[in-house]
């Protein structure tokens, strides 16, 4: 298994590429209480992807401090946000284990975490749209396999150490296509500012673990250990 950090990856506010993406990871710098309907996600094509339960898989490990959201698919190419409640009087707030402080969200404690990310299947050069011209960058890639160049981990839009007619043909399938106008909405309907920092998963990942994380306020960061894939661009972690 292997992870793409929203703040610490390559151009993170770009596009992301992969079409197997379903998993959002968070980790904290202390223990936790935090529950499934913590966390929250919508987007622009599919207005609200947790209300109601899909069939998410939701655990947390109170020895790393990190809370996992398996989805049962795959994201599609959507425009989303993450919203993790973090406010008094709500029924579900993140806040220390043992009843203590609050989050520290987007706009300080006690508020809710906020983060955009934008999801186009097939986009290897993430200029938001996927067209002949990622299909022809994938084809150049043909075959390269991680570490060794010209392996791209954006062209490899399946996410599997790999670049072969497999992704040739997943960019091809997608194209043309391009990101929806608009940005989602949280779940009471309010636009929100860009903030935070989120791990998103790809699946098809075997070779690494002790993925890393970030540091913000609440947040944790765990370096990689003995992970050759956290040298590359500062992108997988």
């Amino acid at each position: 298994m292997a992870s793409y950090s929203l703040i610490n990856g390559v151009n993170p506010d770009l596009p992301l590429p992969w079409v197997n993406l379903d998993t959002i990871q968070i980790e904290f710098d202390q223990d936790v209480d935090i529950q499934l309907v913590s966390l929250t996600l919508t987007g622009v094509n599919v207005p609200d992807y947790t209300t109601p339960d899909p069939g998410i898989l939701f655990s947390y490990n109170s020895v790393t401090f990190t809370a996992s959201y398996i989805f049962p698919s795959s994201f599609p190419t959507d425009a989303l946000l993450i919203n993790l409640d973090g406010e008094a009087g709500d029924t579900s707030p993140v806040r220390a284990a043992g009843g203590g402080s609050l989050l520290d969200g987007a706009f300080g404690p006690g508020s809710d975490f906020e983060q955009f990310f934008d999801i186009l299947h097939g986009d290897a050069n993430r200029n938001g749209s996927t067209s002949v011209t990622d299909v022809v960058l994938v084809s150049s890639k043909i075959p390269s396999f991680f570490p060794i160049l010209p392996y791209d981990q954006f062209a490899d839009v399946n996410g599997n150490h790999s670049i072969s007619v497999t992704d040739l043909i997943a960019t091809a399938s997608n194209s043309p296509s391009f990101l929806p106008g608009g940005l989602p909405l949280d779940v009471a309907g309010v636009d929100v500012r860009r903030a935070g920092l989120v791990r998103l998963v790809r699946t098809g990942f075997s070779t690494l673990k002790n993925l890393a994380s970030y540091r913000i306020p609440i947040w944790r960061w765990h370096d990689a250990t003995n992970d050759a894939v956290s040298q590359e661009q500062g992108a997988y972690r």
